[in-house]
């Protein structure tokens, strides 16, 4: 039996399982735990029954592993990468839009980063404001944590300890999350001044300039000593201009999507067509925001196809500086569900196999 809850209880139950066992359920678990959940059981039973199991205390009294790279800073050299002792670095992240939010609130987010490493990323994409319009559950705005500056060096050493980088995202739907021109210098200094002295951080000025309310109206210069961009625009935009040490990319949603992060080439070098023309970025530009993964399909939205992940992964790095697996499950900030996780898994596979 299926109900309309199916996916509510499919986050739970992975979440457990990651926490207690290190590890997402098999096909014959999840199916299992789902009929429990269809039945009345609730997340604390779930909590205790899988806290009681023999792996779990064996997976609790392993030693921690060690972060194998730890995270230089990087800057950009020509259109690619480079880590401070030298060697080119490629971006192959995940999105988590919500984990400084679930951060701030208090909630444990260090499964989202073991599931980022298990799934192959080096690192996670996170917005520092916004608001998806459900103002008392899915908003972050700075004003309304006493701490938010001061937290954030905090906040990124978790992802040092896990040998990840971030890209913080200091602006989406800006209108609402950081209004004023005033707000928006004040925000963008304070959090520029909080973070340079984190050596895993890749700033983002804005997320889709030219979308929703998310536009920033104060004049923000580029800040000294961090690695930084301008920002992105819309799915299928050129990226916006001046163009900093990197440039981002949200790429075209037509057709299947297994070519629509290719098009990084032409954001890098250029494109003229009639009476339209782009000069290109001419500098390391990244894939961001590709065309999203779901659970199912969405024509011009979603996919829910590990071969076509796979492919948009290997567009690109091959033709760009890397990209960012963008999936429901990291908009929300909360563990994949199993499909999810093997498209992601898949991208940054593709990702990894041109480097």
């Amino acid at each position: 039996m299926t109900t309309e809850r199916d996916g509510e209880f499919t986050r739970t139950i992975t979440f457990f399982f990651q926490k207690h066992l290190g590890h997402a359920p098999s096909a014959e678990q999840l199916a299992a735990y789902l009929v429990a959940c269809e039945n009345g059981m609730t997340g604390p039973e779930i909590d205790a029954r899988l806290a009681a199991e023999p792996e779990a205390k064996a997976f609790a009294a392993k030693p921690a592993i060690a972060a194998t790279v730890a995270p230089e800073r990087l800057h950009v050299e020509g259109v690619g990468f480079v880590t401070e002792s030298g060697a080119p670095w490629t971006m192959a992240f995940i999105s988590g839009f919500r984990d400084l939010d679930r951060f701030m609130d208090g909630e444990d987010i260090e499964p989202l980063l073991t599931e980022t490493v298990a799934l192959g990323g080096n690192g996670r994409r996170v917005f520092g404001a916004y608001d998806f319009g459900s103002p008392q559950v899915q908003r972050l705005y700075p004003r309304e944590h006493a701490a938010y500056y001061e937290r954030l060096p905090e906040f990124c050493a978790l992802y040092a300890k896990h040998g990840l980088w971030l890209e913080f995202v200091a602006f989406a739907d800006t209108a609402r999350s950081v209004p004023g021109q005033p707000a928006q210098v004040l925000h963008w200094v304070t959090v520029c001044d909080a973070l340079r002295g984190c050596p895993n951080v890749l700033l983002e000025r804005v997320n889709e300039n030219d979308q929703h309310d998310n536009r920033v109206d104060a004049a923000l210069a580029k800040p000294d000593g961090l690695c930084s961009s301008f920002g992105s625009n819309g799915g299928g935009q050129d990226p916006p201009g001046p163009y900093w040490d990197y440039s981002c990319l949200h790429s075209e949603r037509r057709g299947d999507f297994a070519l629509s992060t290719t098009t990084v080439n032409f954001a890098i070098k250029g494109w003229s067509e009639g009476t339209k023309s782009f000069i290109g970025t001419r500098r390391a530009t990244v894939v961001n925001e590709p065309p999203g993964i779901a659970d199912a399909n969405v024509p011009g939205r979603r996919t829910n196809n590990p071969r076509i992940c796979y492919q948009m992964g290997v567009g690109c790095s091959t033709w760009g500086a890397g990209g960012t697996a963008h999936s429901d499950c990291g908009v929300q900030s909360v563990l994949h569900t199993p499909i999810q996780a093997e498209c992601v898994r898949q991208f940054l596979a593709g990702v990894k196999a041109v480097r």
